[in-house]
């Protein structure tokens, strides 16, 4: 367990500073792996406001069968399933799934400030049962994972479709161009830093900039961007 709880204590350190998605499933997967564990699934399930649905929001060493199967199970919302993801306790997925095809793992629910349930499945072939504190570790480590995670994939997703900068990367470039670090920047517009340090890489790439330290320059007299008076 040592390893375990070594890897652990960093994945909590820094997930919130992870400035890409990769970097936080890599991290994740360090905590993960010594326990028999080696592919996972987030998703999406009540958002507030919205019909009940299930979303996929990434994953990684998952079929595109295997994801079709988390998700039909997920989506059926019997009993056995709304029992977990309404609870804040992991579940073995045979809890849920006791088929003789059924894999080995693990089904964490991760409810958000805002209302949002999302959950964590990962699978693989744990050598023994997790003790509680395996659990404990699994359970908090799927918790950063999601928030973070989402998050990131949606940044993500958000500068690479769009050529020109996004309203975030706007205001990241402000902000910078008052002088503000990394870190004052999230604190003002409520990301991470790792995120702030994605969207002005990301600006300087639409920008054709030679990299972000032109940015400041750039931004310095340029106006409030609409939406972000702080």
């Amino acid at each position: 367990m040592g390893d375990i709880e070594g890897a652990a204590l960093a994945f909590f350190k820094n997930a919130g500073d992870a400035d890409s998605l990769g970097r936080l499933v890599q991290d994740f997967e360090a905590v993960v792996e010594p326990m028999g564990l080696s592919s996972a699934a987030c998703f999406h399930i009540f958002r507030p406001g919205e019909p009940v649905s299930i979303r996929l929001a990434f994953s990684w060493n998952l079929t595109e069968d295997d994801l079709g199967g988390v998700r039909r199970r997920l989506a059926e919302t019997d009993a056995r399933v709304n029992d977990v993801l309404m609870s804040s306790r992991i579940a073995p997925w045979s809890e849920l799934d006791d088929g003789l095809d059924a894999p080995s793992g693990w089904l964490i629910p991760v409810h958000g400030p805002l209302g949002e349930t999302l959950c964590v499945t990962v699978f693989g072939c744990t050598p023994d049962p997790l003790d509680e504190r395996g659990r404990m570790i699994l359970q908090v480590a799927a918790g950063l994972l999601a928030s973070h995670g989402v998050a990131l994939a949606e940044i993500e997703v958000e500068s690479s479709s769009d050529p020109h900068p996004t309203s975030r990367e706007n205001a990241c470039g402000y902000w910078a161009g008052q002088g503000k670090s990394d870190w004052q920047i999230g604190q003002i517009l409520n990301l991470s830093e790792g995120a702030v340090a994605f969207h002005l890489t990301s600006l300087a790439r639409k920008l054709k900039l030679k990299g972000r330290s032109e940015i400041p320059r750039l931004f310095r007299r340029m106006a409030m961007p609409a939406g972000n008076d702080r």
